[in-house]
């Protein structure tokens, strides 16, 4: 059993081995690639496969066919391969027009080299290759393989067909009218004069004939400039380059781009750059390179006007917010900044209010600081700051002093309506304008309200109109101290409500009098105007209730429950409106 286990993995393996050979083998694809000229060089992706017209097996799937002679354009096309024998590829490169100058120097091969191994200068790639070792390892009078460039030192490259490892790679001067001998076994180098070096003024860029072969490689030339050498921060700079005979351009200003054969690129450094041009070919390497030198420095400038502000505050309103004006500039600047705004443009003005420190009530006097900032992306950065005094006040809100005005018994009466208004009272409406007048400052909507009462004596109509005849006396007493009549709200009442006894003794009882309780106390003190201040934002106070003490001139005859004669109260009174007619009394 063990015996027959063996024999039956034996056969399973070969069986397998024999089905993977196989399958291989179905994977496999066959095309015949036909050159021109005849010397060319098949290359299969990126890489020496076969010189002259060969029929090549690969694996099937895509690949990119190159064929290269120096001195011709190559061709160059990507094909995908189906397994077993694919149409044919044919490649007829046309010549590169043109013949070659010098100075030159010759290259020629010699020692255990294969001879189709194919030759690159300068770099391992499809476009560097000048031929292959046949054709530049013979010095024979009957014939000659010669491979000719331009004075300069090159990397000599030679890599067998279907290899990518170089069988030699080693750095290579050539020297004007020298035929150097390159020793692939040894390693080493000899020269010897070319004496047929400059019996022509320019060579043909490739010639085959009977047992010779001459390949001229013709020398690379680049330009390369900015179009400006000093710049701002941000500004781009222009960069032109042109090539001939190069295989590849690159500029490198870290990291290193590679860029087409001519052309012209904007770029915009952040900082002083040496760009390096470099075009390649298997004509030799010129290197060219351009210093820009980028401005980082940023300046700035800014100023507050006026550079001293005024600054008041009523309670929580700001009346005067003391306004400056920043107007700033910047130079070579991509963003900016001042503390305490945050962001702003690199140029502008921005007027700004006074934002004192101080909270309290008081006087203000502070420097405010505004700081500039601002940077570029090249690194670049600087500061300015702009100092603005702050002088001036934080005031509480004001004293409304409100007190109810009294006024004798049934006056102003109808036809003398201007009297009845005596002097304490009309000094307490002087007090309470001065106090409204400063409010406004705070307020300017605010209003006067007055509400007229009358003791219940008399009718209902009397009590009414004398009531309004009090409200308007007090109005136009209001209006000739400067009140804004728009700003002044009459309400009369009449007789109610009446304030009784209960109502009256807590009033005495404030004001620290304590006097007997009367009927003719009691009456006086619903004689009066009520007094009430109507802000907009803060709540409605109302005047103080509060009857003169006993002792003042006028308080006898403002708690008399009797007429008072006319010349009596009119001697106490401060005439308010237009006077009466002639004659009526």
């Amino acid at each position: 059993m063990h015996h027959t286990g063996f024999r039956r993995f034996i056969a399973l393996a070969v069986f397998l081995a024999f089905g993977v050979t196989f399958a291989l083998a179905q994977e496999t694809a066959t095309v015949k690639v036909r050159v021109g000229p005849p010397e060319a060089y098949i290359f299969v992706d990126g890489q020496p496969f076969a010189h002259r017209s060969q029929t090549i097996t690969l694996n099937a799937g895509e690949h990119t066919i190159g064929v290269y002679n120096y001195g011709f354009v190559p061709q160059v096309q990507t094909v995908t391969l189906q397994p077993g024998k694919n149409p044919e590829i044919v490649a007829r490169l046309e010549k590169v027009p043109g013949n070659v100058t010098g100075p030159w120097g010759r290259i020629q091969i010699e020692g255990n080299a294969n001879d189709k191994a194919a030759v690159f200068l300068n770099e391992q790639k499809p476009d560097f290759f000048v031929g292959y070792v046949d054709e530049m390892n013979n010095e024979k009078i009957m014939g000659t393989q010669k491979l000719v460039v331009p004075v300069g030192t090159y990397q000599l490259i030679i890599v067998n067909p279907k290899e990518t490892q170089p069988v030699f790679s080693q750095s290579i001067e050539v020297k004007n009218n020298q035929r150097v001998v390159v020793h692939v076994d040894s390693n080493t180098t000899s020269y010897h004069d070319w004496d047929k070096a400059g019996h022509k003024e320019s060579l043909s860029r490739f010639h085959t004939g009977p047992n010779n072969a001459r390949i001229t490689v013709a020398p690379v030339t680049g330009t390369f400039a900015t179009d400006k050498n000093d710049i701002k921060c941000g500004e781009p700079v222009t960069l032109t380059w042109t090539s001939t005979e190069a295989a590849e351009v690159t500029i490198a200003a870290s990291p290193a781009m590679q860029v087409p054969l001519n052309g012209q690129r904007t770029d915009s450094p952040t900082q002083t750059t040496t760009y390096t041009f470099q075009a390649k070919g298997p004509g030799g390497i010129v290197t060219h390179t351009a210093t820009v030198h980028v401005d980082q420095t940023v300046q700035t400038a800014m100023k507050a006007s006026p550079e001293e502000v005024h600054y008041r505050r009523i309670d929580d309103k700001v009346i005067d917010p003391g306004n400056s004006t920043l107007t700033w500039t910047t130079q070579n600047a991509q963003a900016a900044s001042i503390d305490p705004l945050g962001t702003v443009a690199t140029n502008g003005d921005k007027t700004v209010a006074a934002q004192p420190k101080k909270t309290d009530v008081g006087p203000v006097d502070e420097m405010a600081t505004y700081v500039l900032m601002a940077k570029n992306n090249c690194g670049g950065l600087d500061k300015t700051l702009a100092a603005i005094h702050i002088t001036g006040t934080i005031e509480p809100l004001p004293v409304v002093p409100l007190a109810s005005i009294f006024f004798p018994t049934a006056y102003p009466t109808e036809k003398r309506p201007e009297i009845g208004l005596l002097n304490g009272q009309n000094d307490l409406l002087k007090e309470a304008v001065a106090g409204f007048k400063r409010f406004l400052e705070y307020d300017p909507d605010a209003k006067l309200k007055l509400t007229a009462h009358t003791d219940h004596r008399s009718s209902d109509d009397f009590n009414m109109a004398l009531s309004t005849r009090r409200g308007t006396i007090a109005k136009d007493a209001l209006i000739a101290l400067g009140v804004d009549e728009a700003k002044i709200i009459v309400v009369p009442e009449g007789e109610t409500p009446q304030l009784d006894e209960a109502a009256v003794k807590p009033l005495e009882d404030a004001a620290g009098m304590h006097r007997k309780l009367t009927d003719e106390l009691v009456h006086a003190y619903n004689r009066r105007v009520d007094i009430a201040l109507v802000p907009t934002t803060k709540p409605v106070q109302d005047s103080k209730v509060e009857f003169p003490a006993r002792g003042r001139k006028e308080t006898k005859i403002l708690e008399s429950n009797k007429f008072q004669g006319l010349r009596a109260v009119e001697k106490a009174s401060t005439p308010v409106g237009a006077p009466a007619a002639a004659g009526q009394q």
